[in-house]
């Protein structure tokens, strides 16, 4: 599922004023405007044109919670900046005396995937610079999205084929035969299991790997493991006591002094 929201603005303590949840293929499965107890900032309107006189007659954020809460709960929900509208529904929550925690959906943020498919690196931090929604990523895929631009029904459908065009895209790269990883149990019989990229494949966690003697505790720290069956003597230090023997060294040596700040 994904979803959207208009806000009265970006400050923490603004609230939702507009939501919309839609499928994967992006038809609105719920929707509903919402009378917030915060007034809505002038750059907020400039964005959706939603006034404080159209949600006179709105639910409030406690009566629209319960229909929200249903269609979203427990669910894996795509959100363009996850962080921004989960924080909105906390905080709209908040001003009505409702808990809601962090992670009552497993959301994940069509923003950042989009970053990462555009590709353009910001000059200062060095990471994968966030898109506008309408702007860059919805005329970029070339999608065709119902609606007015900046609603909420608009925006989590547009969110919907965005997702989809991006699987289009990936499966067109993706060499034959491939196929997402699998979940495969550690072969030391604990029932533990991780990730792998076959089902042939064999991993021991940290645990079972010792008492198979492929793994053992550093000397050094008795906490990082290191791998005596790549060929590492079983009395050699993980590589962060060796890195910090090597800092000892630097400054014995006087190549390296302290900050003395």
């Amino acid at each position: 599922r994904t979803y959207d929201s208009e806000t009265t603005g970006l400050e923490w303590e603004d609230q939702v004023i507009q939501w919309a949840v839609c499928d994967q293929e992006g038809n609105v499965l719920g929707s509903g405007n919402v009378k917030p107890t915060v007034p809505i900032s002038e750059g907020a309107y400039a964005i959706h044109g939603i006034t404080e006189e159209q949600l006179a007659s709105a639910p409030t954020f406690a009566e629209a919670w319960p229909v929200m809460s249903n269609l979203l709960a427990g669910q894996t929900v795509v959100i363009y900046n996850s962080g921004f509208d989960i924080g909105k529904i906390i905080s709209s929550a908040q001003a009505h005396g409702i808990e809601v925690a962090y992670d009552f959906v497993k959301d994940v943020c069509a923003m950042h995937l989009f970053a990462r498919f555009y590709g353009e690196v910001h000059d200062y931090y060095g990471t994968y610079t966030w898109q506008k929604l309408n702007e860059v990523a919805v005329p970029h895929l070339g999608i065709e999205v119902p609606g007015q631009a900046h609603s909420a029904a608009h925006d989590a459908a547009a969110t919907a084929l965005i997702i989809k065009k991006l699987a289009e895209l990936a499966d067109q790269e993706l060499p034959v035969g491939w196929h997402p990883p699998v979940w495969v149990k550690c072969a030391g019989g604990c029932g533990g299991s991780q990730e792998c990229a076959e089902e042939s494949d064999i991993w021991y966690c940290a645990p079972c790997g010792v008492e198979a003697g492929l793994y053992h505790y550093c000397p050094g720290c008795a906490r990082h493991l290191t791998r005596p069956a790549t060929g590492i003597a079983c009395e050699d230090l993980c590589e962060f006591c060796l890195e910090r023997l090597e800092q000892e060294k630097m400054l014995l040596t006087g190549k390296w002094h302290r900050c003395s700040g």
